[in-house]
């Protein structure tokens, strides 16, 4: 005859058992969900460098036509310059011929009245 095993030995034997199948189900759990945020990670990795990328292909070809615009902007320069003082001149010229508007109107008045 077959001898029996103690019944603490089974009840343990399935503690055992029951603890590692559980901790089998949460470490599949968890392996899955790392997996797919490190899917979105480099996905995210991917789309920044490539960011980066074209953000530098745009610096490079900033700092090449640099010098070109800054030559021209030195070349420009006195045109705004000759701008900026007719601009100011036209204002004074308004403001003069503005006060000689009004004392030409006082004087209308005051040679229509006598």
């Amino acid at each position: 005859m077959k001898e029996r095993l103690p019944g603490w030995f089974i009840c343990l034997f399935t503690a055992v058992m029951l603890a590692f199948s559980g901790f089998l189900a949460w470490y599949c759990v968890e392996d899955a969900s790392l997996h797919d945020q490190m899917a979105d990670l480099e996905i995210s990795l991917d789309t920044n460098q490539g960011r980066l990328r074209k953000q530098q292909a745009e610096l490079e070809q900033v700092q090449q036509e640099l010098p070109q615009v800054l030559q021209e902007a030195e070349e420009t320069q006195p045109l705004a310059d000759a701008a900026q003082q007719r601009v100011t001149e036209l204002k004074e010229r308004r403001k003069t011929l503005r006060e000689e508007v009004a004392a030409l109107k006082e004087e209308l008045e005051r040679l229509q009245e006598n």
